[in-house]
């Protein structure tokens, strides 16, 4: 590791080529991180000493970082420093937003991506999944079912179930994948929760994918989340008529 940061520190104070500074010094750093040279709690050395290193300005550097930063790879703290951020799914879900208000995208097309994703995650817990896995699970649904009259409390733990099971299949990347998509679907998860007997079924589709984790099938966990898949869809449709209608 300290070779990397090593490298990473030569990397930095390495001068830049004109044209397009800030695209430049914004690709570097982006680079830098992407790559494990720098990591999440990492310091970047001063903005002076950034700037006479790059052999640009202050300016550029402060609209580098500050582009970083809009991405979710930086993070500044006042009077103390510029570091690297934990990587979190806050730019991409804020990226799939804009996509829809610009109408790029549907909520049929991420739908169809949550369907794709969530239906192999299950499979994949089925077979990977731990004792401690079906704990948080159980924890999850018991969660679910005493605040099933609470729709802020239920979504939670809703949301703490679905994140459980991509955690389950010891991939990281499926957790951050379930993040982004459940929190873009917040919305609609809340409409969701005022059809009549929404979240009961819910409910009932959640205990099949934990009775399939719990046998180790992942043909089964698989079916269980499709149909769970396909009950969202059909209570979504329910909303959006009760959303139309004013009820």
């Amino acid at each position: 590791m300290a070779g990397l940061r090593n490298q990473a520190e030569m990397v930095l104070y390495e001068p830049v080529s004109k044209g397009q500074l800030t695209e430049r010094v914004v690709a570097r750093i982006q680079q830098l991180i992407l790559s494990g040279h720098l990591v999440a709690g990492d310091r970047l050395p001063a903005l002076r000493d950034l700037a006479l290193s790059l052999g640009v300005s202050q300016t550029v550097v402060r609209e580098a970082i500050r582009v970083l930063e809009e991405r979710g790879l930086l993070v500044v703290r006042a009077g103390s420093g510029t570091y690297v951020s934990e990587l979190t799914s806050g730019p991409a879900s804020e990226s799939i937003r804009l996509l829809l208000r610009q109408g790029n995208v549907s909520a049929a097309h991420i739908a169809e991506v949550r369907r794709t994703l969530e239906i192999e995650i299950a499979g994949l817990a089925a077979e990977r999944a731990t004792a401690r896995d079906l704990e948080i699970l159980d924890a999850a649904m018991q969660s679910m079912q005493e605040y099933i009259g609470d729709p802020h409390r239920y979504i939670d733990a809703d949301f703490a179930f679905h994140l459980a099971l991509a955690e389950a299949t010891r991939n990281p990347i499926f957790p951050i994948l379930t993040n982004v998509l459940l929190d873009v679907f917040q919305h609609s998860r809340e409409l969701i929760w005022n059809v009549p007997g929404a979240p009961e079924r819910g409910q009932r589709h959640h205990r099949a994918i934990h009775s399939a984790l719990q046998g180790k099938d992942p043909v089964a966990a698989r079916q269980a989340m499709r149909e769970h898949l396909d009950q969202i869809a059909r209570d979504g449709g329910r909303a959006e008529l009760i959303a139309l209608r004013g009820d």
